[in-house]
């Protein structure tokens, strides 16, 4: 209990007692040796040594008693039974014994049945001053107190077993000498405690064991006793003690000692409070009393199949179906429990039939990005982006159906792929394409030509997906996502009375890192992504995507915020209601990502087929006085588009122009204008240092 390993002892409804003890037949024999007064003094000294003889070990008897022979033919003594007063012949021997083991045995059943002799310390013939009859005693390290009692009561009994200091037995040698005894009629007298199972054996038989009377108990005769380290000192002095601890053993309450291993078993935070057994409380409450364990005894001394193994567990399991009712008395109120699996709601499939169209409009703008692919509006935008971002909405998309279906590991795992992959393939161009913008946006304002290898876009992508993926695997190999339940106690109750336990499954992992580090990578790319796209706000529209992915990006950095919160949320409230809310989440992220990013697209496609069926020329002014055309403006994106699509070798030896100029696209003359404004300048500037020299490419 000090250390920990146990909880406080708890009554457990018995009162014990231990002290010396005779079997009845010996107390119908003699009444005066049921009192310390029967066995006390140099006149009983000879009367105790004639009746307490003793014990043989079966070693001795096949070699002192009798002989080896003897013994393997066999021998018997003849005894008279009380109740007929027939005499019968009782086996001693079958056998001699085999091994040393077997040598030391007091009793074995079926083969050695005990014996008890005279011994020179019985004789008191040749010892008058000093015989003794024989005294089962404990160790010395047991609370036994005959040495004292025998010493200064003047009481001729000694023990002669092998133990140092007390010459006591040791349990399974001593149970021996008590069933030799009962088998054999010999008198025995000896310290034992009750209840226990050979206490308990002898009930209601000639050999039920009768308690001796000692001295009345008094608090100074406890609390002169013996010490443990006087009990088993060397110095007999120190053994005997005081004449004053000769007193009788007080009643002695029995407790029960709860081990913490079970209580932390029970009660750990690992197992949820639907699903926690009432065993620690039913044991904790468990009483006995004399009778209850009385019967438990006799079902384990009769059932006699194995008796110190499986007996004394079939005698407990008999008596509790013998009294079910006292048991289910101590169970807590809210058990048994019934386990009610929750079922899909109405809101569940809400969210999976959102899902679903959100995937369907994914494959709808990848299927009139295939066919408008020629077209500028769809050129502009680089179409490989374009596919990329499409497949990560899908993918993102089937994640959120598979989040409002019921969990699976298999279900789980594949969730967990979908959404981070997909957010890879949606994310990654993204970040890639603004860090371009800012990148040819910043060499414009140092007036200098900026060249973009596509190859080395997509291989920035290539390595930020790859990434993912790895991190994925390493995932799935240390901690994958399985199906788990959360479990609600409710005030519901089945027909039978069980409490109604509601079971709700959902995808887990044994630690919450792994989607920790996923989305905290998410929101450090949204969030430098957000930054470039603050920079460039002030992009010309008609010239790049900037406003349309940094809306993107604003948009997937609040949805990433928005599934970190239900991550964290997550233990605390009710997870169908979690998972149904980032299904629906992840759904309305596909279909917005969509709209932001395709419909301006089809609308800028509309006026693009508008434009081509109008033969006449559309002016459209740029900065102070300069109007281009639409064919001049179409003639500006393809350049500007040019820019990222491919790289042109003999671009390199260019040169950089160090003068400012403004060109009129209408008649391609050029001719000199001061800078009133500055952003007016760089635009024109980067006009007549990018468009002029690769129109032809383009």
């Amino acid at each position: 209990v000090g250390a920990g390993g146990a909880t406080p002892p708890a009554f457990i409804g018995l009162i014990g007692q231990e002290g010396w003890l005779i079997p009845k037949r010996t107390a119908e024999q003699d009444a005066s040796l049921l009192s310390h007064y029967g066995l006390r003094g140099p006149q009983n000294r000879q009367k105790l040594a004639e009746r307490f003889q003793r014990p043989t070990t079966w070693g001795d008897y096949c070699s002192q008693v009798v002989t080896k022979q003897d013994c393997d033919q066999g021998t018997s003594v003849e005894l008279l039974d009380s109740k007929t007063n027939i005499t019968y012949q009782q086996t001693i021997a079958n056998r001699a014994p085999r091994t040393d083991e077997e040598a030391q045995r007091y009793f074995v059943d079926g083969k050695f049945y005990g014996h008890f002799r005279f011994t020179p310390e019985n004789n008191c013939t040749q010892h008058p001053s000093n015989c003794t009859g024989h005294f089962l005693d404990y160790p010395c390290g047991w609370s036994s107190f005959f040495i004292s009692q025998s010493h200064h009561l003047d009481i001729a009994l000694t023990s002669s077993g092998g133990e140092p200091h007390s010459g006591g037995y040791s349990y399974p040698r001593a149970v021996e000498v008590w069933q030799a005894a009962n088998w054999t009629h010999a008198d025995v007298i000896g310290w034992w405690w009750r209840p226990e199972a050979l206490y308990q054996q002898f009930q209601g038989t000639e050999f039920e064991l009768q308690p001796v009377t000692m001295p009345p108990v008094n608090h100074q005769c406890l609390a002169n006793r013996p010490s443990v380290d006087g009990r088993c000192s060397p110095d007999p002095v120190e053994r005997v003690g005081s004449p004053e601890g000769t007193c009788d053993v007080p009643p002695i309450p029995n407790y029960k000692l709860l081990s913490t291993g079970l209580y932390d078993l029970v009660h750990s935070t690992d197992i949820p409070e639907g699903l926690r057994s009432p065993a620690y409380e039913v044991v904790k409450q468990f009483t006995v009393n004399g009778e209850m364990l009385g019967k438990m005894f006799d079902y384990w001394r009769n059932r006699q199949v194995d008796p110190y193994g499986f007996d004394p567990r079939d005698a407990v399991c008999r008596w509790v179906s013998e009294h079910l009712e006292e048991v289910l008395r101590l169970v807590p109120r809210s058990y048994p429990r019934a386990l009610h699996e929750q079922e899909g709601t109405t809101l569940n499939k809400v969210a999976i039939g959102i899902g679903i169209f959100a995937a369907a409009c994914s494959l709808v703008a990848a299927i009139v990005t295939y066919q408008r692919r020629k077209q500028p509006a769809f050129r502009f935008a680089q179409v490989e982006f374009v596919y990329l971002l499409l497949f990560g909405v899908l993918l993102v998309s089937i994640a959120a159906i598979l989040t409002a279906a019921p969990p699976s590991d298999k279900r789980c795992i594949a969730t967990v792929w979908l959404l981070n992959v997909g957010y890879a393939f949606e994310l990654c161009p993204l970040v890639v394409k603004i860090a371009a913008i800012h990148k040819l946006m910043q060499a414009a304002k140092r007036m200098k030509r900026v060249k973009l290898d596509r190859k080395y876009l997509f291989g920035v992508v290539a390595i930020l997906t790859a990434c993912v993926i790895s991190y994925q695997t390493l995932w799935m190999l240390l901690d994958p996502p399985r199906k788990e339940g959360h479990y609600s106690l409710t005030e519901k109750q089945t027909d039978d009375g069980s409490t109604i336990v509601d079971v709700n499954y959902y995808c887990g992992c044994s630690s919450p890192v792994w989607m920790y580090v996923s989305l905290g990578v998410q929101s450090f790319l949204l969030l430098a992504s957000s930054i470039l796209a603050f920079l460039t706000r002030k992009t010309r529209s008609d010239i790049n995507e900037t406003r349309t992915i940094s809306f993107l990006i604003y948009w997937n950095f609040i949805i990433v915020m928005l599934r970190f919160i239900l991550e964290l949320l997550g233990n605390s409230t009710d997870v169908t209601r979690v998972t149904r809310t980032l299904s629906i989440i992840l759904s309305a992220d596909s279909l917005v990502t969509l709209a932001i990013y395709f419909i301006p697209k089809t609308k800028l496609w509309s006026r693009e087929s508008e434009s081509e069926g109008d033969s006449s020329s559309i002016r459209v002014t740029y900065g102070v006085g300069k109007r281009w055309d639409a064919s001049a403006q179409s003639s500006f994106a393809d350049v500007s588009n040019c820019l990222v699509e491919e790289t042109d070798p003999s671009d390199k030896e260019e040169s950089k122009r160090d003068t400012k100029s403004a060109i009129t696209p209408s008649t391609g003359e050029h001719s000199a204008e001061s800078s009133s404004s500055l952003a007016v300048a760089q635009f024109e500037s980067a006009a007549e240092d990018l468009v002029l020299p690769h129109i032809q490419d383009c």
